[in-house]
């Protein structure tokens, strides 16, 4: 299975961790971080941060933890409207929050709304780091700095050991990231109670998957053929224009690890991923 450049490290008394042909975990004590790219300087990603438990099993994480290594990223000072400070947008339905990397006078950088006071007035820098949290499940953009550099992030936490996990979305698009440790191919990529559709709709139907390339959109949608399971397709695909034609085989193309995409469908649901690797 293809990664991204991913680094486990383990706890406890292991014979291994692997997400390979046999995709078997050792050991119920398991750690890991995973380092991902961040884009280069002026451009955005789509990224996943909440591939790991803090810990809690609230299934929440700080947007303060969500990236290990801060202050290897860019960050800015007060007065400079973050203009040369890296930044995470967050999707809320109809628009976004955002956050930037502030640089204080004295300390470590933080998260920092981007409409705070700091980012306006030198030397103002009364309010603490913001106490938000992303949930499991969820992606944001990145976006580095247009001065900056890109470099590497890292990620890290407890293994996620449940078998499902479920994400409640409305109708429309949301930013959604595999909730597991792992990267996953299209053709293994078990969404339940999405919505599929058939040969000649055109994939009007179902729900999809878009995923950002850098420069545009690979879109998939579930299709239903005329016998056996739903599987992801590419929306250009003959399958959704002539009926009967069904011979294309299930997307292999990879999320990988610390990458998200969009999910979108008609309606409101609540949608449930499974876990491509067993513990031992």
């Amino acid at each position: 299975m293809k990664k991204l450049l991913t680094i486990i490290a383990v706890t406890g008394l292991i014979s291994g961790f692997a997400f390979a042909d046999s995709n078997v975990v050792s050991s119920a004590n398991i750690v890991g971080y995973v380092q991902s790219a961040t884009p280069p300087a002026g451009v955005f990603k789509i990224v996943a941060l909440t591939q790991f438990s803090d810990g809690t099993t609230n299934n929440t994480v700080s947007i303060q933890d969500v990236i290990g290594n801060l202050s290897d990223l860019n960050a800015d000072v007060a007065g400079s409207s973050a203009a040369g400070a890296d930044k995470l947008h967050v999707y809320t339905g109809i628009g976004y929050s955002s956050y930037a990397l502030f640089q204080p006078a004295a300390g470590d950088p933080y998260w920092l709304s981007t409409s705070d006071a700091e980012w306006f007035i030198p030397g103002y820098e009364s309010t603490p780091p913001s106490t938000d949290t992303f949930s499991r499940g969820a992606a944001v953009w990145y976006a580095t700095a247009a001065g900056g550099a890109s470099t590497n992030m890292i990620s890290s936490g407890d293994v996620y050991l449940d078998d499902t996990f479920s994400v409640t979305v409305p109708g429309g698009y949301s930013l959604l990231a595999y909730p597991y440790s792992s990267d996953i191919t299209l053709d293994t990529l078990v969404i339940s109670n999405a919505t599929a559709d058939v040969a000649g709709s055109s994939a009007a139907s179902a729900d999809k998957l878009h995923i950002y390339t850098g420069i545009g959109y690979e879109s998939y949608a579930l299709f239903q053929p005329a016998t056996g399971d739903p599987y992801w397709l590419s929306t250009a695909a003959a399958e959704w224009f002539i009926p009967g034609y069904e011979s294309t085989p299930p997307s292999t193309n990879t999320i990988g690890l610390g990458t998200g995409f969009w999910f979108e469908t008609a309606t409101g649901k609540t949608i449930g991923f499974e876990k491509i690797y067993t513990i031992n």
